[in-house]
């Protein structure tokens, strides 16, 4: 049973996306991470806290009840 997920955010500055403006499409996501990692580019922050996924009813309303109890105002 998996106890961990990897998930995460990627933001990449103009610069680093311009580098592929001529390449082939559609272009794997999987390559400018390559490049990246072989520039030495690339950085990441690890989280200790727990991911809320939402793509289900259970999920949504895990995290719905968490954002209540922790009096996070939001359009749920």
């Amino acid at each position: 049973m998996c106890e961990f997920i990897d998930y995460g955010l990627l933001y990449f500055k103009k610069p680093v996306l311009a580098r592929y403006l001529e390449a082939p499409r559609p272009l794997d996501l999987s390559s400018i991470l390559r490049d990246l990692v072989k520039a030495d580019e690339l950085g990441a922050y690890e989280v200790g806290e727990r991911f809320y996924e939402i793509g289900k009813p259970q999920g949504l309303a895990e995290l719905d009840q968490y954002l209540r109890s922790e009096g996070i105002a939001y359009g749920g």
